[in-house]
């Protein structure tokens, strides 16, 4: 996996972790899709260009604050990178919850072109390899 991908990566993540929806978002093509459609809360669905900011906002926006940590790169290839995440949540009544998940990330000339979420493991399923 190239280091710039792991880069831009890291520039997502951070960029969520302000909130700052479009700085996430530059970090992907003008077709960027998000897809959460494995999830089961109201903003589960696929998600496409500036799309994915109201998905974002949906999710963010009813917690009091968040974190997402990155915990391991896995190289599947040229253009696509998976990754385990650990979400620390905030709700607004106090409750705190902690959530493990995992992301494909494809790359097109340099941007993110799709982020597929998983729950922990099946995204190294999804993209051919197991544990």
């Amino acid at each position: 996996m190239s280091q710039e991908n792991v880069e831009t990566i890291e520039g997502v993540i951070a960029a969520l972790n302000r909130g700052d929806w479009d700085a996430a978002l530059s970090y992907g093509t003008p077709d960027v899709k998000y897809d959460a459609s494995r999830n089961l809360g109201e903003w589960r669905g696929i998600y496409e260009g500036r799309d994915v900011k109201r998905a974002w906002e949906t999710f963010y926006g009813q917690w009091e604050s968040w974190r997402l940590e990155i915990d391991e790169f896995v190289h599947v290839g040229e253009s696509v990178v998976a990754t385990r995440l650990t979400g620390y949540f905030r709700g607004r009544d106090g409750i705190e919850v902690t959530a493990r998940l995992s992301m494909v990330w494809t790359f097109r000339e340099g941007a993110v072109s799709e982020g597929v979420l998983y729950d922990e493991d099946e995204a190294l399923e999804a993209v051919g390899l197991s544990e």
